[in-house]
C-alpha cells in the first residue's frame, strides 16, 4: 500500500506541474490584424498578430493568430503598425493577474518594425 501511495503522489505532482501556467517573456514576428478596446468596467487594449502565411502572397498558408494586451503607452506604436499593415516584431511578457486584466495573459512590452 505504501508504494501505491507514493506512485499516486508522484503522478499527482507531475500532472500539477504540467498544468501550472508558466509566466515568461517572448518575441513574435507578424502583422497586427486586430486592435480594439474591450471591457465594461475595466477597459483594456487588445490586439491580434498573425504569424506565418505567405508574405506578399495571396494565400493563407500556415496562419497562426496570437492574442495580446496593449498597454496605453504602446497603443500609438501598435496602431501605426496596424494602419500601415507592416510586419513587426513584438516583445511580450506572459503573466496572470487578477486585477482588471485581459484574458490573453500576454502583455505587449515593445513593438519594432521588422526590417
Amino acid at each position: 500500500m505504501n508504494r501505491l501511495s507514493m506512485l499516486l503522489a508522484v503522478v499527482a505532482l507531475t500532472s500539477a506541474a504540467c498544468t501550472t501556467p508558466n509566466p515568461g517573456d517572448g518575441e513574435k514576428v507578424g502583422t497586427i490584424v486586430k486592435l480594439s478596446h474591450e471591457g465594461i468596467i475595466c477597459t483594456t487594449g487588445e490586439g491580434q498578430l498573425i504569424r506565418g502565411g505567405m508574405a506578399g502572397g495571396s494565400g493563407a498558408f500556415g496562419v497562426v493568430p496570437f492574442d495580446f494586451t496593449v498597454p496605453a503607452p504602446l497603443w500609438a506604436q501598435a496602431e501605426s503598425a496596424f494602419d500601415r499593415q507592416i510586419e513587426v516584431k513584438i516583445h511580450y511578457h506572459s503573466a496572470w493577474s487578477l486585477a482588471c486584466s485581459s484574458e490573453t495573459g500576454h502583455y505587449l512590452t515593445a513593438v519594432e518594425p521588422e526590417r
